[in-house]
């Protein structure tokens, strides 16, 4: 029993520290329960149950935490705003920073004209970042 207990321990450890994947972990573990079933005593039944259960529960949170930070990483949010000016009138542009995007080059290092300019300006609706900064 100590045995199946030892080895349950240190497959949830290295399931947690990402050394084992899910699947895998799951599989370890039916592993060693398949080992200790052959040995066990009437009365330890309810010892492997309970340890069968808690390691079920650790690893069921850790999906879970797991399973969130995908979810919160996979979320595009806006990071920061900032502001450039037009290169033709002045007027303030501000620019939405999102992570999780790539984007090409710093684009706030850009002269850029706002879309009153445009307007009237004979650039097409895609070429509106005209020259570099450096």
């Amino acid at each position: 029993m100590e045995v199946y207990k030892r080895e349950t321990r240190e497959v949830v450890k290295r399931f947690l520290i990402h050394q084992l994947s899910f699947p895998s972990c799951i599989a370890a573990l039916d592993a060693a329960l398949a080992g200790v079933i052959p040995r066990l005593l009437p009365g330890q039944l309810n010892e492997v149950r309970a340890v069968m259960l808690a390691n079920n529960n650790q690893v069921m949170e850790e999906m879970a935490r797991r399973s969130l930070q995908k979810a919160q990483k996979d979320i595009t949010t806006v990071a920061q705003q900032r502001y450039v000016d037009c290169k033709e009138c002045g007027a303030r542009i501000t620019l939405q920073i999102h992570t999780g995007e790539a984007m090409p080059g710093d684009i706030t290092g850009d002269i850029l004209t706002c879309p009153t300019c445009l307007k009237g300006s004979t650039y097409s609706g895609e070429d509106f970042r005209t020259e570099k900064l450096f």
